[in-house]
């Protein structure tokens, strides 16, 4: 079976990264009150995610084609703040139950909720 491109120019050929770039994702993006939108932010949005449900760090290096784990790391992958809050969380549950993460808290609060 011939493949067939999705989305194609009227000669059937692949639209340019640039083209595609400058006549539909930047205006949609202006249009979402997100002016910055491009095909950089679009990978990092997508490898961060990625990582978020659980996607090794190794993994999203092939993905995006690195050779170096550190570039994906750096300029790729960007903090979530509810993700961290979430994870912290976890983490007191664990601590506060000797190990056993699927047990109550005794009613301890969450490290997050402790004060100094």
């Amino acid at each position: 079976m011939e493949e067939e491109l999705v989305f194609h120019t009227t000669n059937g050929t692949p639209y340019n990264d640039s083209n595609l770039l400058h006549r539909y994702l930047k205006p949609a993006g202006k249009k979402l009150g997100m002016p910055w939108l491009n095909w950089h932010s679009l990978r990092r949005t997508h490898i961060t995610l990625f990582q978020v449900v659980g996607g090794s760090l190794r993994d999203a290096q092939a993905q995006l084609g690195h050779s170096k784990m550190s570039t994906t790391l750096e300029i790729y992958t960007l903090p979530i703040p509810e993700q961290q809050r979430v994870t912290v969380e976890k983490l007191s549950v664990l601590m506060a139950n000797d190990g056993k993460s699927d047990q109550n808290s005794d009613g301890l609060p969450l490290a997050t909720e402790q004060t100094q």
